[in-house]
């Protein structure tokens, strides 16, 4: 065990992680806990009880590292100044936050916009309130994924989720995925859209043809993306088999009419 403040202070500074092995005293010594937390957050861990209930101190811990607010005392996880700043920091902190603040709007807003991820962190109430999940999925679109059922039913959430991840529309309620609007600017998000999009769709919008000529567009715009609806290869089970046959065929005539014949002959071509 190190003694010395001046001693520790040294070894703290480029790695805060050393307070572990300063004296108790040196751990409750504050110059030394706070360099130590200003160069590694999750040092707060080897501070006094004192320290860790000390604000200023865990201020320095999060702003480092927003996830030392684990180590803070029960007192300042229930402070919303403190809380606040260390959720802005790194959204995944609210999961350390006291049950109170983690039922905080603000609080919570401040979380999503960071990391979208940190819904799942938040009380059940604000798991289904429409602002805070569309704060979230903007963030992280398959932050929906853990969202509560007033926000799944609520359109224009699942349209901010979905434009980023089309496949997002899984996580809607079965009302919105059979809904044409979103569903269509589901099945045209860049990513995971198409066929990945439209499997989400329901039954009947599976089968509407201007759905199914956009999924095959947009599937059809990359050589990769359009071997995987080339009749006869295997690698396009996985996808295909979530849908009717019928939707398959409606999606290879469909190619017909789109760029994707001629990703499909030049592929043909090349697999002779």
């Amino acid at each position: 065990m190190w003694d010395n403040a001046q001693a520790v202070l040294a070894a703290v500074a480029p790695d805060g992680e050393a307070l572990e092995y300063a004296s108790e005293r040196l751990r409750n010594h504050g110059p030394c806990v706070r360099a130590a937390v200003a160069s590694s957050g999750g040092a707060l861990a080897y501070a006094s009880r004192r320290l860790r209930d000390d604000a200023i101190t865990v201020r320095v811990a999060v702003a480092q590292d927003a996830d030392a607010l684990c180590w803070a005392s029960e007192r300042l996880r229930d402070d919303t100044g403190l809380v606040q700043f260390a959720v802005a920091n790194g959204g995944g902190a609210l999961a350390h936050a006291s049950e109170r603040l983690r039922d905080d709007e603000r609080t919570v807003q401040l979380a999503v916009v960071a990391c979208g991820e940190a819904l799942a962190c938040a009380s059940k109430r604000l798991r289904g309130a429409a602002e805070v999940v569309r704060a979230a999925v903007r963030n992280n679109p398959e932050a929906l994924a853990v969202a509560r059922r007033p926000a799944r039913e609520d359109a224009e959430v699942v349209r901010v989720a979905v434009v980023g991840i089309g496949s997002a529309l899984g996580y809607a309620h079965r009302r919105v995925r059979d809904h044409a609007p979103t569903v269509f600017v589901a099945v045209t998000a860049r990513t995971c859209g198409g066929l990945d999009a439209l499997a989400c769709a329901s039954d009947r919008l599976r089968r509407d043809p201007r759905l199914v000529h956009g999924a095959a567009a947009l599937e059809a715009k990359t050589w990769a993306k359009a071997r995987l609806l080339f009749v006869g290869q295997r690698d396009a089970h996985s996808k295909l088999s979530r849908l009717p046959d019928d939707v398959i065929a409606q999606c290879l005539r469909a190619l017909v009419h789109t760029e994707a014949q001629a990703f499909l002959e030049r592929f043909s071509a090349a697999a002779r």
